[in-house]
């Protein structure tokens, strides 16, 4: 028995190491599969985003034909409604002149002023109360009943503490901004699993660790959820202190249309305020992107 154990273990090798390779090539060959498997992943992503896009495009055009028909037609009244092509003729005027860009400008200030402050602000109270119990036994119902309150109805509040310059847009955008990103940050540091935090401590994790490793990232998809939803809210607010109370910015354009009736010029600010909002968020996705690149798939 002792001399057929060497002949045993000098046998072939089993097959599935046999067409393994060696352990180099295996490597390689793993890797290589690996990219294979992630360029057709990513050809698939393009193509559905091609397709994503070509739709919306299409019902886009048939929305803008359906509106231009009805109006030339006269089932809808061209003085309540406007048409297409008369709000494309104003947003030409508006940006061949440039008249316009100012306007852009200090609603553009207000809005990503108000978008950081409301931001950080949100980060820090949600962080704090979300780790604090007492903290948030204290001051979490009172912020619920802040939150159930219509921001818009305390912009004459704003304007009536802060003035008619920029200021009042900004703290308005603060107040919604901040209400949003606290609850959604608040939320997300509750909802970590336990299991987590302990094995992280049972690790030697100490709390600056715990905060950038743990928590934050476990975070980071409530975080962005929220920023993407504020964008649009921080606008809401800057461009409602311009309508109440303005003589510069696209809120104050449309309340001057509005005056004035002019439907067209309604829409055209309205288009602007649009391509503002797309626009910060390309630059929210972009940045989710490169913060979120350690989540698979």
């Amino acid at each position: 028995m002792s001399e057929a154990s060497p002949r045993l273990s000098s046998g072939p090798p089993p097959l599935a190491e046999r067409d393994a390779g060696p352990p180099a090539l295996a490597g390689e060959l793993s890797r290589t599969g690996d990219s294979l498997l992630w360029t057709g992943r990513g050809h698939e992503r393009r193509l559905r985003r091609g397709a994503v896009l070509a739709v919306q495009a299409i019902l886009v055009a048939l929305f803008l034909a359906t509106w231009e028909w009805l109006v030339a037609t006269g089932r809808l009244d061209r003085f309540f409604y406007s048409q297409p092509s008369a709000i494309a003729g104003q947003l030409r005027t508006w940006f061949s002149s440039g008249s316009v860009w100012p306007h852009i400008g200090i609603t553009l200030l207000a809005t990503l002023l108000g978008f950081g402050g409301g931001t950080l602000l949100g980060l820090v109270v949600g962080f704090v109360l979300a780790r604090s119990e007492s903290l948030g036994a204290i001051f979490e119902p009172l912020l619920a009943l802040l939150n159930g309150m219509p921001r818009v109805v305390l912009a004459p509040l704003m304007i009536l503490w802060f003035g008619l310059g920029l200021a009042s847009k900004v703290a308005l955008s603060v107040l919604v901004v901040f209400l949003i990103v606290f609850y959604a940050v608040y939320t997300g540091i509750r909802e970590v699993d336990g299991n987590l935090i302990a094995n992280a401590r049972i690790l030697g994790a100490n709390g600056r660790q715990l905060t950038w490793h743990v928590l934050i990232p476990s975070a980071l998809t409530w975080i962005f959820s929220s920023l993407r939803v504020s964008v649009g809210f921080a606008l809401v607010g800057a461009v409602v202190a311009e309508y109440l109370g303005s003589n510069q910015g696209v809120g104050f354009l449309i309340a001057n249309a509005s005056s004035f009736f002019q439907a067209t010029g309604v829409f055209a600010g309205l288009i602007v305020l649009m391509m503002m909002v797309g626009a910060i968020n390309l630059v929210l996705r972009a940045v989710e992107r490169r913060f979120s690149a350690w989540k698979l798939g």
